[in-house]
C-alpha cells in the first residue's frame, strides 16, 4: 500500500481545499480491493476533489470514469485535477445531487459503482461547524439507504458496488444491500490499531447476485500514512 501511494504522488498532483474536506487514507483503502479494470465503465458517488477517479485511472488506463459530486468548490478542485493530470478524454466530473441522476445522464451502462459516502448518521455525534466537512462525514445530504437505492437505479443488471464504511455500522450496511437486491460477494475488515476492533469495512456487492458473502483475509495498518492534511 505505502509503496502505490508513493508511486501514485509521483507521477498524479492533487490540489484539495485548505480548509474543509480532505481525502484521507480511506480512497486506496478502498482502490486497492477493486480488481484491475479494462474496458469497464465506472462512476464514483461523492467523488469530492477527485482523488478516487485518478486512483483508479492510474491504475487503469483502459477505463471510463464518471464522478458526482454535490459540493460545487470540491468539484471545481476535481476537475482541476482531471485537467491538470492530462486525464481529461476518460474522467468526467459533474456537479450534482446522486438522488437527481439517472441512466440517461451517461454516455454508456454503469458497469462499477464505488463509494466512500458519509459515514455518520444524521443525528449522532456532533456536526461539524465546517458545512463542507459537515456534509462530506454526515448523512445530511445523502445516507446509506438512499445511496444503495441509487446504485441500483444507476447499474448495470449484473454491476458491482465497491464501498468502504464504518466497521460498527456493517449491519446497517448489508441490510440496506439486501433490500435492493445488491448482494454482498465480499466483505475485509479493516484494523489501523493493534488489538482493536476493525475501523473500516470494504464491501464489494452485485447487483442482483446470489451468492453468498466471503469474509476474505483482515486488512492491518498499524501505522497508515498520514494524508489528511486540514
Amino acid at each position: 500500500m505505502q509503496s502505490f501511494i508513493t508511486e501514485f504522488f509521483n507521477h498524479i498532483t492533487i490540489n484539495q481545499p485548505q480548509k474543509g474536506y480532505r481525502f484521507s487514507i480511506d480512497p486506496f483503502l478502498l482502490c486497492s480491493e477493486i480488481p484491475r479494470l479494462t474496458n469497464q465503465t465506472v462512476l464514483d458517488i461523492g467523488c469530492g476533489s477527485g482523488i478516487i477517479p485518478l486512483i483508479l485511472k492510474f491504475k487503469n488506463p483502459g477505463v471510463k470514469i464518471f464522478g458526482i459530486e454535490i459540493q460545487k468548490e470540491l468539484v471545481r478542485f476535481a476537475k482541476e485535477n482531471v485537467e491538470n493530470n492530462s486525464m481529461g478524454q476518460s474522467i468526467r466530473i459533474t456537479c450534482k445531487d446522486i438522488k437527481e441522476t439517472y441512466p440517461q445522464d451517461f454516455s454508456r451502462q454503469i458497469d462499477i459503482i464505488v463509494s466512500n459516502p458519509p459515514y455518520k448518521k444524521k443525528s449522532s455525534g456532533r456536526l461539524n461547524p465546517d458545512k463542507q466537512k459537515a456534509i462530506a462525514r454526515h448523512e445530511t445530504k445523502l445516507n446509506i439507504n438512499e445511496l444503495m437505492k441509487c446504485c441500483k437505479r444507476l447499474l448495470s443488471p449484473k454491476g458491482k458496488v465497491f464501498i468502504i464504511f464504518p466497521a460498527e455500522r456493517i449491519l446497517d450496511l448489508i441490510s440496506n444491500m439486501n433490500e435492493n437486491n445488491i448482494k454482498p460477494s465480499t466483505i475485509k475488515f479493516v484494523h489501523t490499531k493493534k488489538n482493536k476492533a476493525a475501523k473500516f469495512v470494504i464491501v464489494s456487492a452485485i447487483n442482483n447476485g446470489i451468492n453468498l458473502p466471503v469474509i476474505t483475509p483482515l486488512l492491518n495498518i498499524f501505522n497508515p500514512p498520514n494524508l489528511d492534511l486540514s
